[in-house]
């Protein structure tokens, strides 16, 4: 089974570790990974890279847990987000294809784009609508 370079973000421990993915179109490894049943996927625009971008990989209900720790990209004015909640995994990702790549960064490079928020630092969960008519 072919594996791919990710890195696993954990704001509780303060760590990022470069892990393999099996990369064979299933989430299960994911889900184990977050420990959630249901992951949402967000690009992260990152010149360091070939293809501009970074995928990442979250639980989709962190937002709603309570207690929740935060990690952000130092630089996120590419982004909606002011932080992310939870474990995250940072892929590449291939435009050409859609798939999910190696990561390219190595462990100095990745470390360097990750700031941990401290303890306390919380996030409301948003919706919002948007007419599309004429």
């Amino acid at each position: 089974m072919k594996e791919i370079d990710v890195y696993v973000v954990n704001p509780v421990d303060q760590t990022v570790l470069k892990q393999k993915m099996p990369n064979d179109n299933s989430l299960d490894w994911a889900y184990h990974v977050i420990k959630c049943d249901t992951v949402t996927m967000t690009d992260y625009p990152c010149d360091k890279v070939p293809s501009k971008y970074l995928q990442v990989m979250l639980d989709d209900n962190g937002l709603l847990h309570n207690n929740q720790r935060y990690w952000r990209f130092k630089d996120m004015s590419h982004t909606v987000n002011n932080a992310y909640a939870g474990i995250g995994i940072i892929t590449g990702f291939d435009y050409e294809t859609g798939a999910l790549a190696d990561n390219p960064l190595d462990l100095e490079q990745m470390t360097a784009e990750i700031e941990f928020m401290e303890e306390g630092y919380d996030e409301e969960p948003m919706m919002q609508f948007a007419f599309m008519g004429s």
